[in-house]
């Protein structure tokens, strides 16, 4: 608890003194707050699904599935293949993203699943959490 109290405070600061960064006050004030919107992203909270409603745009009807990897991937049995393929099937998913913190390289393209909605895969390192 107290490492995340941490990391807050610093993003705070960081966000006063590199005021071209910073998050929206209204990213902050309301759920689910500012920790949860990475600036990579997008810095308009418009493009941020939960604020949506808060802008006037109607719910969407399909969802983004993101998946974070954090284990190896060893065959086409493994659990997250199986995730990736269940979720991939409902009616309402729109696209499947993985976030691959696995420290290995990716698996050949061959090896993942084929997919009826298309398929991202983001590397990041294993290290940030």
């Amino acid at each position: 608890m107290t490492n995340r109290l941490t990391s807050l405070n610093l993003m705070i600061i960081k966000e006063r003194v590199e005021l071209h960064n910073a998050k929206e006050m209204f990213a902050w004030n309301h759920p689910p707050g500012g920790l949860l919107i990475h600036p990579s992203f997008s810095y308009h909270r418009a493009a941020f699904p939960f604020f949506a409603l808060h802008e006037g745009a109607p719910p969407s009807e399909k969802f983004t599935a993101v998946i974070l990897a954090r284990t190896p991937i060893i065959s086409i049995s493994a659990p997250i293949m199986r995730l990736m393929s269940n979720v991939a099937e409902s009616n309402y998913a729109a696209k499947v993203v993985i976030i691959w913190q696995v420290g290995k390289p990716l698996p050949l393209k061959e090896r993942w699943p084929d997919l009826k909605v298309p398929l991202a895969v983001i590397e990041s390192d294993p290290k940030v959490q």
